[in-house]
């Protein structure tokens, strides 16, 4: 069933990237990125995150929630 899904991962991907998938393999020397179906974005996506020395990124601080409405009421219904 791999092989199903990973098929239909790929249509998604193409789909909403706007990526042909390709029907042939063609040497890289050959072609231009613009013109990269999916299979070859993909491989050089996995080769990219593969080889490692990604920017480590920061992690984004919470700003806590309040909850304005109980605060400004003091916990009291208003017009009573």
């Amino acid at each position: 069933m791999v092989t199903s899904q990973t098929w239909a991962i790929i249509q998604v991907v193409s789909d909403v990237r706007g990526w042909p998938i390709e029907t042939e393999w063609v040497d890289e020397s050959e072609l231009e990125e613009e013109k990269w179906g999916t299979i070859r974005r993909l491989e050089r996506n996995w080769l990219r995150f593969k080889a490692g020395n990604h920017p480590i990124k920061q992690a984004k601080r919470r700003v806590k929630q309040r909850d304005f409405d109980s605060a400004s009421s003091g916990g009291e219904e208003i017009g009573n």
